[in-house]
């Protein structure tokens, strides 16, 4: 079993971002993705000691190959994808650092209806296939964070991961991640 220790993140680190995998005769059959994410930095620059911690960020997610093949139908574009691409497609959704290439494939393999526009429904299927689920009003609250029309376009899924939503959406607070399993 994988095992995570926790290191008290110092305080000069405004992100971090690790993932850890676990595999079996070489074949990966489990990934987790962890972030943290200092809260506030600007008053932190300037030594001001009032700083809520509670607002830091630590997520987590774990993906196993059998949850990834189980679910995977939902996304029928994945089905040419090993375990291992997908995991690394997935990682740029939660760094917010992707090329062209990485964002267009994966924006393919959630876009179910071919439409250049991705839903709730296929952002849904996307939980699913990793092994979270989320509330439909959340995942569409994520959505309309960004757009009115209820749906992301390529441009609007950029936005999506680079300012943090697909983090948030796909990741389990790290305080909550116990209580949600």
């Amino acid at each position: 079993m994988m095992q995570v220790i926790n290191n008290k993140i110092r305080d000069d680190v405004v992100k971090k971002y690790a993932q850890y995998t676990k595999r079996v005769n070489g074949e990966m059959v489990e990934v987790m993705y962890e972030w943290f994410e200092r809260a506030d930095q600007q008053n932190r620059n300037k030594n001001i000691s009032t700083v809520d911690s509670r607002h830091d960020k630590h997520l987590r997610l774990t993906i196993n190959k059998n949850t990834f093949e189980q679910h995977n139908d939902r996304l029928p574009h994945s089905r040419r994808l090993t375990f291992e691409q997908f995991c690394t497609l997935l990682a740029p959704m939660i760094t917010g650092q992707f090329n062209d290439i990485q964002l267009s494939q994966m924006f393919e393999i959630l876009d179910l209806e071919n439409d250049n526009y991705l839903d709730q429904y296929e952002l849904e299927n996307l939980l699913i296939v990793i092994g979270r689920s989320e509330s439909t009003d959340k995942i569409q609250s994520s959505i309309l964070k960004l757009t009115t029309r209820g749906m992301l376009s390529f441009e609007d899924f950029k936005r999506f991961i680079t300012d943090g939503f697909a983090r948030e959406l796909l990741m389990l607070s790290y305080n909550n991640t116990y209580e949600n399993r």
